[in-house]
C-alpha cells in the first residue's frame, strides 16, 4: 500500500511541473489538480498518522517517567548547588570586607608616617618642604588575600554574566526588537486602513480548498 502511495506521490509531483496556468480553462484544470493532490495528502494522513500516534504516545510516557525520575534529583542538584554558591559569594565578600580594611589601615599608616617626616623635615628644613612632603600622594601596595581552594573534582564554576534592564527609556534602538507578532495582528485587523509610523500592510495569497 506505502509502496504504492509512494508511486502516486511521485507521478504527481512530476505532474505538477507541467501545470500551466495561463487561461481561465487551465486555471479550473489547476484547480482539479489541487483536488487530486488533496486526496492524496488524505491518504498519506490515514497511511501514517496512526503509526504518529502510537509512536507519539509511547515517547510522551517515556518522557513522563524520565521526568518522574529526573525530578527529586533535579531538586537535590540545585539545593546544593545554591548553598555552594551562596558560600563562594560569602566567603568573597568577607575576603573583599578585610581587604578593604587592611588597605584602609595601610593607608592610615602611611599618611601617619608621611605626617611625622613632614613634622622632622619641618624642624629642619622649614615648613615649605614639609608642605611639599603632605602634598606628595601615599602610595600603597595592593592588598590581595589569597583565595582559598574551592576546587572540587568532577565540577566546573562558571561565571555567567548577564543585563538587567534599569532604564528602559534609555536601551540603545539597536536592541529593541519589533514586535511582529502585535504588527500582524494589528494588519490583519484594519488592513488597507493600517497605519503604523515605520511600516505598511501588505497581503499574499494562497490557493486552498473551499472551508479549508
Amino acid at each position: 500500500m506505502k509502496r504504492e502511495l509512494a508511486q502516486e506521490i511521485k507521478t504527481m509531483e512530476i505532474q505538477a511541473g507541467a501545470v500551466e496556468v495561463a487561461s481561465p480553462e487551465q486555471y479550473q484544470t489547476a484547480g482539479n489538480f489541487l483536488a487530486a493532490v488533496k486526496g492524496l495528502l488524505t491518504k498519506v494522513n490515514e497511511a501514517f498518522d496512526p503509526i504518529i500516534k502510537t509512536s507519539h504516545a509511547a515517547w510522551k510516557k517515556a518522557i513522563e517517567v524520565k521526568k518522574e525520575h529526573e525530578a527529586p534529583l533535579l531538586k537535590a542538584e540545585s539545593i546544593v548547588n545554591q548553598r555552594m554558591v551562596a558560600f563562594r559569594q560569602e566567603e568573597a565578600r568577607i575576603r573583599r570586607q578585610e581587604e578593604d580594611r587592611l588597605r584602609a589601615e595601610a593607608q592610615a599608616k602611611a599618611e601617619k608616617e608621611r605626617a611625622e617626616r613632614a613634622a622632622e623635615i619641618a624642624k629642619t628644613e622649614g615648613k615649605r618642604a614639609a608642605k611639599a612632603i603632605l602634598a606628595t600622594p601615599v602610595e600603597i601596595a595592593p592588598v590581595v588575600i589569597e583565595k582559598p581552594n574551592l576546587k572540587v573534582e568532577g565540577l566546573q564554576v562558571r561565571t555567567i554574566w548577564k543585563a538587567r534592564v534599569v532604564d528602559e527609556m534609555k536601551i540603545p534602538r539597536e536592541y529593541l526588537i519589533v514586535d511582529m507578532t502585535k504588527l500582524n495582528g494589528v494588519a490583519r485587523s484594519l488592513r488597507e486602513k493600517f497605519s503604523v509610523a515605520g511600516a505598511e500592510a501588505y497581503s499574499e495569497e494562497s490557493i486552498g480548498r473551499a472551508g479549508k
